[in-house]
């Protein structure tokens, strides 16, 4: 055996990496990687950005605690983002509002006859899909009640 451990420890892997495996790892890191975007958008509610022109720096103003600190808040050391000023904060608000106020935003879309029932087509087929997908786990599947619980 000439392999290092680590190497060792690597082909072992590699043996058992199948693509169940692979589809689990990458569900792991989209999950990892919008649970954090989601994070970060519960801070920048929380926290604004406010220039101090004496001090020529930003401090950082907690809305809920009416604290304030120079430094930044810990989520955002080292993340690419950052909070919002009050005035980039007004500014989406109200980019939102007059997106959801504007006259046509609600209006019904008028389909034609063809992409109608192009639709309503593919709702079907996905409804049936994940009808198939649900019988196949019932199938494959039981569930199981532990009776101690």
């Amino acid at each position: 055996d000439v392999f290092t451990p680590r190497t060792r420890q690597k082909k072992e892997r590699e043996e058992h990496f199948t693509p169940e495996r692979a589809a689990c790892m990458v569900q792991r890191a989209y999950r990892r990687k919008r649970g954090f975007q989601n994070l970060l958008r519960l801070c920048r509610s929380v926290y604004e950005r406010i220039y101090d022109p004496e001090q020529g720096m930003y401090y950082y103003h907690n809305t809920r605690t009416k604290e304030t600190t120079w430094e930044k808040p810990l989520l955002w050391r080292g993340a690419n983002s950052d909070v919002f000023t009050p005035r980039t904060r007004q500014k989406k608000l109200q980019l939102l509002m007059s997106a959801i106020n504007a006259p046509g935003s609600r209006k019904p879309r008028q389909w034609t006859e063809e992409e109608a029932a192009t639709r309503l087509q593919g709702l079907y087929r996905a409804k049936k899909a994940k009808e198939d997908l649900n019988s196949r786990l019932a199938q494959r599947f039981r569930q199981a009640v532990d009776p101690s619980s």
